[in-house]
């Protein structure tokens, strides 16, 4: 799929469940993925209220709503070098800087060696990437909420230095 140059946001769930979707070139005007990402720096959109979870039937949906959610063929992510908010390295989707791992295609595998430099990653990154068995993270790295979710397909996990794991007040990331 190529989308046109002119979009600026892709909103949550816009491709969910496209489950033949192979590859997607995104457009250099692109500046917003989804709903409530972690931001370069670690940081969560949105903050755990309990009173949000107690008055609102759909607060589980309030984190990081990937618009690629079901995927399940989805093996690259391709984005114009010129685009100032993501790049691509090896069909994954970064932040400009190379800090935040914004989206892993569901599809790829069946090995993946993060690089050096990644310090974040988004929420559920890594749920339902059905051909991923060997996993190696970078060193020093914060791990998005639900950062594995249902992932039943993961044999191997390599930890690098240090390791953490968003947390808010009643679930650990």
């Amino acid at each position: 799929i190529y989308l046109s140059s002119s979009i600026k946001s892709i909103g949550k769930w816009a491709f969910a469940q496209c489950k033949s979707l192979e590859s997607i070139t995104l457009p250099a005007s692109l500046e917003k993925l989804g709903e409530n990402a972690v931001d370069d720096n670690g940081n969560h959109s949105y903050t755990y209220n309990e009173a949000d979870e107690e008055n609102d039937a759909s607060y589980s949906y309030k984190w990081y709503n990937s618009p690629f959610s079901g995927c399940t063929s989805l093996k690259s992510f391709k984005i114009a070098s010129s685009n100032t908010t993501f790049m691509t390295i090896d069909g994954v989707l970064y932040s400009k800087s190379g800090k935040l791992l914004y989206e892993f295609p569901k599809g790829k595998g069946p090995s993946f060696v993060m690089p050096d430099g990644v310090k974040y990653t988004n929420d559920y990154v890594f749920t339902n990437c059905i051909n991923l068995t060997t996993l190696t993270l970078s060193d020093d790295l914060q791990l998005g909420y639900g950062a594995f979710g249902t992932n039943d397909y993961l044999e191997t996990l390599n930890i690098g230095k240090s390791l953490t794991a968003y947390q808010n007040k009643n679930n650990v990331g």
